[in-house]
């Protein structure tokens, strides 16, 4: 949904930049098209990167689990 809020944006926005200059629509819905991919690359790399940074900090939490029980476990071997 935020995608086709976004796509008709562009269209008003590059229709109001563009028709100062007199170009004609099928223009405007390239400008658009091309303005919107933008945004969902964009969109995707940070989904991306947010899901590594909370897979690291998954593996991290779960390497100190591991180390604490091992701690414990060298305890009761004691």
């Amino acid at each position: 949904m935020k995608y086709l809020l976004a796509f008709a944006l562009f269209i008003v926005l590059n229709t109001v930049i563009y028709n100062e200059f007199e170009i004609s629509g099928f223009l405007i819905y390239n400008f658009a098209v091309i303005s919107l991919s933008l945004v969902m690359i964009y969109d995707k790399i940070g989904k991306k990167s947010s899901d590594i940074l909370s897979s690291k900090s998954y593996i991290t939490e779960q390497n100190k689990l591991k180390q604490q029980l091992s701690d414990i476990d060298k305890e009761h071997s004691r």
